[in-house]
């Protein structure tokens, strides 16, 4: 049972492939273009995570991982008509209470500045609402990011 696909003046016989095989063996049978051969396709042979104990002798740290710790939980709040939000977008902060007229008589507007500055004030809020959110938020990956560092600095020394 074969199925041939040719791109680009080259073939690739797509049925010697499972539905979980990765990109990568079926690119480099597409770019040996010899469709009527077959490719091997080794399993996944992933390397096991070390043992969560230290072995006696060694620091309590592995030395390897293969893995990263899943993050914390994240946080979401029911609100009173019982949506979930999620916590990771802030709460929006509040429009001005006057409402700017664009048809209205121009002796009546706003100077320009006065506007730039009311805009700018609020955006700084949503800007730092967004900041704590996020912040917020990149806590949950602290096991990760402690892991991680203690193996760079490992490697810096």
């Amino acid at each position: 049972d074969t199925y041939i696909m040719k791109l680009f003046d080259r073939s690739v016989d797509l049925a010697q492939f499972e539905e979980s095989t990765p990109l990568y063996p079926i690119c480099r049978a597409w770019m040996q273009n010899q469709p009527h051969r077959r490719v091997k396709v080794e399993p996944d042979s992933s390397p096991q995570p070390l043992p969560a104990e230290p072995t006696p002798g060694t620091s309590s740290e592995p030395k390897e991982y293969f893995s990263l710790p899943a993050p914390a939980p994240g946080q979401e709040e029911t609100t009173t008509d019982g949506e979930v939000q999620d916590r990771r977008v802030p709460s929006p902060v509040p429009q001005p209470d006057e409402e700017l007229n664009i048809h209205a008589d121009q002796d009546q507007a706003p100077i320009q500045e006065t506007l730039l500055s009311n805009h700018l004030q609020r955006w700084k809020k949503v800007r730092q609402k967004w900041k704590e959110t996020s912040g917020l938020n990149q806590g949950r990956y602290a096991e990760s990011m402690t892991i991680l560092k203690n193996m760079y600095d490992r490697t810096v020394r």
